[in-house]
């Protein structure tokens, strides 16, 4: 019997739309990847991480708006990710019983 690796998609948007949202999900992150290779052996890497990689390769006009987009990402991760553990401990530990 077939079953699928991601149930929850399937159920949601169906197998064929489920697909598509994966690959271009792992079609993106490839491309991410093999850009930041390119950009990584295309001389030397100093310090600063992969903003001084940005930097030295597409100059602070690039970097500098790649690096504010990923401040975004970076903080909007962190919300929802504290939002994500406190619902768990609410959902998993705070039952009526336990409210003073």
């Amino acid at each position: 019997r077939f079953r699928p690796p991601f149930p929850w998609i399937v159920g949601q948007a169906g197998m064929l739309l489920s697909t598509a949202v994966v690959a271009l999900c792992v079609s993106s992150t490839l491309l991410t990847t093999l850009s930041m290779s390119a950009l990584a052996t295309n001389g030397r890497v100093s310090g600063g991480g992969p903003y001084g990689i940005l930097l030295s390769n597409l100059g602070p006009e690039f970097a500098g708006s790649i690096g504010v987009l990923f401040y975004l990402g970076t903080t909007i991760a962190a919300t929802m990710y504290t939002l994500g553990g406190v619902e768990a401990l609410y959902t998993n530990f705070l039952t009526p019983e336990t409210v003073l």
